[in-house]
């Protein structure tokens, strides 16, 4: 009887060892990448306001477009409205917030959602813009990723 309990505790402590150490690989030990995440942008398309009237950026999206796992203002969406302070020199300029003097920006996101599902919840909530506002919708939808 002693032997089997022996033997119960040294296979539940292997257990617990092989449980932290695969805690501690996919926490700590997870590849980042490096390098462009894709093609060049052309900085001419920026170089001047697109309106001088105050524009809006809708952003549609689950868990990935609310910025989840990435640090305050470096999500994807955060960067297309304004470049953080530590952006690459290719990239400094390349955003919404220098093609508008005036940007208003609203996230409707939703983990797990789909963009369709999104924009029949959210898109009936939103007030008609008048006709001469710029608006910018992002959507990425989940089945993309």
């Amino acid at each position: 009887m002693k032997l089997n309990r022996l033997r119960i505790i040294i296979a539940s402590g292997l257990v617990l060892v092989v449980a932290a150490f695969a805690c501690l690989y996919f926490w700590f030990s997870v590849p980042v990448g490096s390098g462009p995440a894709g093609p060049i942008v052309s900085g001419e398309t920026f170089a001047q306001q697109w309106t001088i009237d105050l524009s809006y950026s809708l952003d549609f999206g689950d868990s990935v477009t609310a910025g989840f796992g990435a640090r305050k203002g470096y999500s994807y969406f955060d960067r297309l409205v304004q470049n953080p302070m530590d952006e690459s020199q290719e990239m400094k300029g390349i955003c919404f917030g220098t093609s508008s003097s005036q940007i208003c920006v609203y996230q409707f996101v939703n983990s797990g959602s789909t963009s369709i599902e999104l924009l029949e919840q959210e898109l009936p909530h939103l007030a008609q813009a008048d006709s001469n506002t710029l608006g910018i919708v992002v959507s990425l939808p989940a089945e993309m990723i």
